[in-house]
């Protein structure tokens, strides 16, 4: 069951990276694979995304600080209040929103 779902991730990766770095040869595209990530559905794609984004910018003095708005899609919103809730940021709410 695995090896043929395995090749085809492996192929739709290659695809996508050839449409993005057409210029770049396919060693130099075999190093970028594993950055392309496949999810589920656009809220699991929003939390990973705010995941990663403070994983990639890690801050050792003061918890990061991040500003939303009212009108932002719940599926940010309920993770950013999670992570206020749990301590990992601070989070404020533009005004006007």
């Amino acid at each position: 069951y695995g090896l043929a779902p395995k090749e085809a991730v492996a192929r739709a990766r290659s695809s996508i990276l050839s449409l993005l770095y057409d210029t770049k040869k396919e060693e130099e595209l075999e190093k970028l694979h594993n950055g392309i990530i496949f999810t589920g559905c656009g809220t699991e794609a929003d939390n990973l995304a705010i995941h990663l984004a403070l994983q990639a910018n890690p801050t050792t003095t003061s918890k990061p600080h991040i500003v939303t708005s009212n009108v932002e899609h719940p599926a940010i919103t309920q993770c950013l209040q999670s992570l206020e809730s749990q301590g990992v940021i601070s989070l404020e709410y533009a005004r006007g929103t």
